[in-house]
């Protein structure tokens, strides 16, 4: 028991955050789907495509990481550029975000800190361009059943 403690009051202090009921209250707009890796990813990239992101006008999508390295993106990105039929512009900066018809955020648990998500909020705030919405990239071994 006194080990489960000292690991939550660790998790606090680390400020990052793991649950996802936490994660949406920080995010703007609603969660579109968890993405685990694998061969359903394709099934949800193609739903994004024809619902929310196909009413999202034309230009570039965004796809905003929040707390995640860009370049761990870009099988999503290939695979949304490729559904959507037009460019998906992959990038954390916010200033090369701006001119996209619509962002789509990009989160995982244990990514992101709670001050970074309220740096976002108010930036994302200030940029004034739509969110679409926001997804849940699950790690790799959520996806084993661990």
């Amino acid at each position: 028991m006194l080990g489960s403690g000292a690991a939550l009051v660790a998790e606090r202090r680390s400020g990052l955050v793991f649950a996802r009921e936490e994660l949406a209250a920080a995010l703007p707009g609603e969660l579109l789907a968890e993405l685990q890796p694998g061969p359903e990813a394709n099934a949800v990239v193609q739903l994004l495509a024809s619902g929310p992101l196909a009413n999202s006008g034309a230009g570039t999508i965004a796809l905003v990481p929040v707390g995640l390295d860009p370049a761990a993106l870009e099988p999503l990105r290939a695979s949304l550029e490729q559904a959507c039929q037009r460019p998906v512009l992959c990038s954390a900066d916010l200033v090369a975000c701006r001119s996209s018809a619509c962002q789509l955020l990009v989160a995982s648990p244990g990514a992101v800190t709670r001050q970074q998500l309220a740096d976002l909020r108010q930036q994302l705030k200030l940029q004034g361009t739509p969110v679409a919405g926001w997804l849940l990239l699950q790690p790799a071994s959520a996806n084993t059943g661990a």
